[in-house]
């Protein structure tokens, strides 16, 4: 019998419902313009497949009795992970080596545990991790996700570019030719606080402006000085390593005018670079011009501030510009290939005042969406905002979407994450399934950490791992000579990492200078110590943490 109540209707319009031990009745039916007629009946119930009866003949004053099988679907998903199942309500992580170890690909099973059809499709939702709410997006194209005043915690009123580097914002501020004070960058959390500062590499009043980033360095535009330092030599884009040392420079083709704005497209390997001369111009790694492009609204020319690489805009508007025109501010999107230019739209929203400078769009500070980073010149201060721009689901694919599965029978869904050109973070995104099974929806979210991990913990990190805070475990322990020492960090910050001998004197310092968040590997190699044990001290502004490690040779 039926622990639910079902829909029954009948040809000629007929209908009832039946009780909860399944019962129904149907009184009065036949009529005399449905003598020669037979009847079709049919039942439904939420979560059960649709049952119906045809050829059904009903003779004047008969009573008869139409039964009806309703079968039910189950929906059962489980992870297959070295060819064992697992259960898929947890949280599943897989942990990618930065520019390494880029791909990965799982399996799951759905099956069919009950005696009717089960029909199921599925998408991409970004709802985010419980615990991670400061990382809201709001589903609406350039809403504003957070804002912070780096005047305020700095000290200057030059603020110019901005570039997401492995989980933090680098900053580029201007110095004073005055007083021969040199411009910084700065380099902030995600919660925009201020970590530490390096200088430039020589004074400038606007310093470096707009910045790009290739996945391994900085690039920046600007005029240089020459090697006596005394006075300014032509155009250049300067290449920086991630602590903002300066590598190289190559030659920039508009050395007429005074650069400002840079962008970096990774899949072509072609930058884009503005000046005064208010052209676009484009060039490669190895300093070949590629062209130029006018940036216009309307037929009139518009001052460009800043440049970033959007790879998923559609439309090809891939090039966006942050350009004046009068008194309004406006983000535009420039199609390199045509030259087609379209206002996408404008930048005075989050203050009338703002004036927009260096941008970056990435993915790297909310893993489900791809943002736009924009630094936003105004007299009460300079701030970065972060603007909502797209979902984003280029690292994860999975097959097929939707999919129809018989009583007993399973479908294999194969997953694949690739974090190619990604940058170091967390990115997640759940799965849902619609289905036809009680309670008709499923949620399975997945999470791909981009992490570094130093060699001689490869082979240790596992490909699906939880997150784990703190200090773990060396592997192997005992060792010879050299071990692994894996940690993870809630939050970045000053990180020190010491090894102790079992008398309380200090061995030797791996770690002292301030890390980002997510998990951290470093060796430690003992060739010259002597057998023992030893103790592995973690020091971070939150905890303090010790394991003892065993030298056995």
């Amino acid at each position: 019998m039926l622990s639910v109540t079902a829909r029954i209707a009948t040809s000629f319009n007929y209908f009832a419902v039946t009780d909860s031990n399944g019962y129904y009745e149907i009184p009065d039916m036949l009529d005399a313009t449905q003598l020669d007629s037979s009847y079709s009946f049919a039942a439904s119930a939420q979560f059960f497949n649709d049952s119906t009866v045809t050829g059904v003949n009903i003779k004047p004053n008969d009573t008869i009795t139409v039964d009806f099988d309703l079968l039910h679907p189950e929906f059962t998903l489980k992870w297959l992970i070295d060819g064992k199942e697992v259960d898929s309500t947890a949280e599943l992580k897989a942990v990618m080596l930065y520019q390494e170890v880029e791909q990965a690909k799982f399996s799951f099973v759905l099956t069919n545990t009950g005696n009717g059809h089960l029909s199921y499709e599925s998408r991409f939702d970004f709802r985010d991790l419980p615990d991670d709410q400061r990382r809201v997006g709001r589903d609406e194209l350039y809403d504003s996700l957070m804002t912070f005043n780096v005047t305020n915690a700095v000290g200057s009123k030059n603020i110019n570019g901005v570039v997401w580097v492995d989980s933090l914002f680098i900053i580029s501020a201007g110095g004073s030719t005055n007083d021969g004070t040199r411009g910084k960058f700065y380099r902030f959390t995600r919660e925009g606080e201020l970590l530490d500062s390096v200088a430039q590499p020589w004074v400038d009043t606007y310093g470096f402006r707009d910045m790009a980033y290739d996945g391994e360095f900085v690039w920046a535009s600007g005029r240089g000085r020459e090697a006596d330092g005394t006075r300014f030599s032509a155009a250049r884009l300067y290449k920086f390593d991630k602590k903002m040392t300066l590598v190289d420079s190559l030659a920039i083709q508009d050395s007429s005018s005074t650069p400002r704005c840079t962008a970096y497209d990774r899949e072509n390997g072609v930058f884009y670079i503005g000046g005064s001369s208010r052209l676009v111009y484009a060039e490669d790694k190895e300093g070949n011009f590629l062209g130029s492009y006018q940036v216009s609204l309307g037929g009139n020319m518009v001052t460009q501030w800043g440049l970033a690489w959007y790879p998923n805009q559609p439309d090809s508007l891939k090039l966006l510009v942050a350009a004046s025109m009068d008194t309004t501010q406006i983000l535009i999107g420039v199609n390199p290939k045509t030259g087609e230019c379209k206002l996408l739209t404008y930048l005075n929203g989050l203050d009338k005042y703002d004036r927009p400078l260096g941008m970056d769009v990435t993915s790297g500070y909310n893993g489900s969406l791809w943002t736009l980073l924009v630094t936003m010149n105004n007299s009460d201060g300079d701030r970065i905002a972060v603007l909502e721009l797209d979902p984003n689901t280029n690292w994860i694919s999975y097959t097929p979407v939707t999919g129809e599965i018989d009583a007993g029978d399973s479908k294999q869904i194969d997953v694949e994450l690739n974090s190619s050109g990604m940058s170091l973070g967390k990115y997640w995104v759940t799965i849902d399934f619609a289905h036809n099974a009680d309670p008709g929806f499923f949620s399975m979210p997945v999470i791909m950490v981009v992490d570094t991990i130093d060699p001689a913990a490869r082979n240790q990190t596992a490909p699906l791992a939880p997150e784990v805070y703190g200090l773990q475990q060396n592997y192997p322990n005992p060792f010879n000579p050299s071990t692994a020492i894996r940690y993870g960090l809630r939050r970045s910050g000053p990180v020190k990492l010491t090894i102790w001998d079992t008398a309380g004197r200090l061995v030797t310092t791996l770690v002292d200078e301030v890390q980002t968040e997510g998990n951290h590997a470093v060796r430690f190699d003992a060739a010259t110590l002597p057998n023992g044990v030893y103790i592995c001290r973690l020091e971070t502004a939150e905890r303090v943490d010790a394991k003892k490690m065993v030298l056995l040779k």
